[in-house]
């Protein structure tokens, strides 16, 4: 039955196929079909259409398109604008960063676009650029309060970021003057600062923010450091230091802060736990190779002091302080023409030092 049915409907579509195919009643609707987008102008109209809906994520993802398509094309200026400023309400500074270069024209002197710029540079390391492109601006005192005082806060985290604490506080100070929030990091450098004029309003200014951002490692940190110079205040200062151990989390540079200030207060066993939770996050960090390879090899652990500081040698060849403690490590070890030879390099690099010279 089903091989009659078969070679039926194989007769009919030899019939069909040998005298033309029906066509269609009159009046009947066929689908029309819809190109795919081509051009850059194709997809602006995508993105235009999505943006009318609404549909603002579809309708910048047609954008791009539009000008990976068209590249530095000036016609679409505006659109390179508009995802740029959407890159960085986004937090995508990267890829801000990447739609604000493109654009050439005059959009460039307005100061909206100028600000996004900046902070996308600043979020993205390129501090020096954020500064340059921002500081002149900053002078220009027909902006609103609300943009000058964004311009302080970008101003203010550029210098940070960069070490360059003393102008980084005058910015802050502009901006909270302005009437801007304090942040974590503006507490702490401006208690930081006050550390060798006014170690007493350094103590005040930490132990408010201890208050104020009980999470900030650093403000428990620098006012253990400061207690622990005077015996009077020292258990104070060693539990200040167990509670900033215990908030610096994974960042490798919190415990390297903390070693050294278990350092400077004598605690050395705790500096050594310091320093090997620093190299457990960050394998490469030379400084806590150092100290913790010199620690060692106080204690006479000198195989591990001679691997930790021989690694250190590889990274920093030229590092005199390195030289000298290595030096020490082959002297222990009976290593002596290695030992001279490591520390006529240090002589050579540091020759008014006395400890190298001796």
């Amino acid at each position: 039955m089903q091989s009659i049915f078969l070679a039926i409907i194989c007769s009919v579509i030899l019939t069909l196929s040998q005298n033309g195919w029906p066509a269609p009643k009159s009046g009947a609707k066929t689908a029309p079909i819809k190109a795919e987008p081509q051009t850059a102008e194709d997809f602006k109209k995508v993105g235009d259409r999505f943006a009318k809906k609404g549909l603002t994520d579809k309708a910048m993802a047609a954008y791009k398109q539009c000008i990976e398509r068209a590249g530095n094309d000036t016609a679409y200026e505006k659109i390179i604008r508009m995802l740029a400023d959407y890159s960085h309400a986004k937090k995508r500074y990267e890829e801000a960063v990447k739609y604000y270069s493109m654009v050439k024209g005059k959009i460039r002197e307005q100061p909206s676009f100028r600000i996004n710029f900046g902070r996308s540079l600043q979020m993205i390391g390129q501090n020096a650029e954020a500064v340059e492109m921002l500081e002149p601006l900053a002078a220009y005192l027909k902006l609103r309060v609300n943009s000058r005082k964004e311009i302080m806060k970008i101003l203010g985290d550029a210098y940070f970021e960069s070490d360059m604490d003393e102008k980084a506080i005058i910015w802050y100070r502009k901006y909270l003057k302005a009437g801007g929030a304090l942040t974590a990091d503006m507490a702490f450098l401006i208690a930081f600062s006050l550390e060798k004029s006014s170690p007493l309003q350094a103590k005040k200014r930490y132990a408010q923010n201890i208050k104020r951002f009980p999470s900030d490692y650093r403000n428990y940190l620098h006012l253990g450091i400061i207690l622990a110079q005077t015996k009077a205040t020292a258990k104070r200062a060693t539990v200040l230091l167990k509670k900033a151990s215990n908030l610096a989390g994974s960042v490798p540079e919190a415990w390297m802060e903390i070693g050294k200030a278990y350092g400077s207060v004598g605690q050395t066993n705790e500096e050594r736990k310091a320093y090997q939770t620093c190299l457990k996050l960050d394998p490469g960090n030379l400084q806590a190779k150092i100290r913790l390879g010199t620690i060692l090899l106080e204690r006479d652990m000198i195989v591990d002091a001679i691997t930790l500081l021989e690694g250190a040698y590889k990274q920093a060849p030229d590092n005199a302080e390195l030289m000298a403690s290595l030096a020490a490590a082959h002297m222990k070890m009976g290593k002596t023409t290695d030992a001279i030879e490591l520390l006529t390099k240090a002589k050579a690099a540091l020759p008014n030092d006395v400890a190298v010279r001796k």
